[in-house]
């Protein structure tokens, strides 16, 4: 629940998610998701919907460091106007896309 929503009325949403992991080789960690988000916004009655598909793949370059790659779409839906990845700046309209390309390591 989000509090102090429009008019000061709260907003609720609910998160629906399918995710596997799949590891072809030791080395490699293949991912993938999709989140079905729907929600309500008690002031004017809207009912946003969103629908977001997650593709990650990871490397292991030794045991304690790997590289990454993640792609997620979103496309919003219902009374939503605008997508808005988590994390990011709402898109100008219904479908926004983000990529990221990083290195971890862990200590």
């Amino acid at each position: 629940i989000f509090q102090q929503g429009s008019a000061g009325h709260d907003a609720t949403f609910q998160n629906y998610e399918l995710s596997t992991l799949f590891n072809p080789t030791p080395a490699v960690t293949i991912g993938a998701g999709y989140t079905y988000t729907t929600g309500r916004d008690h002031a004017t009655g809207a009912q946003p919907k969103y629908n977001q598909f997650n593709l990650t793949a990871e490397y292991a370059l030794s045991k304690r460091t790997s590289v990454y790659v993640l792609g997620v779409f979103q496309k919003a839906a219902g009374d939503a106007q605008v997508a808005q990845i988590a994390g990011f700046n709402p898109s100008s309209n219904q479908k926004q896309a983000v990529g990221r390309v990083g290195i971890r390591s862990s200590f």
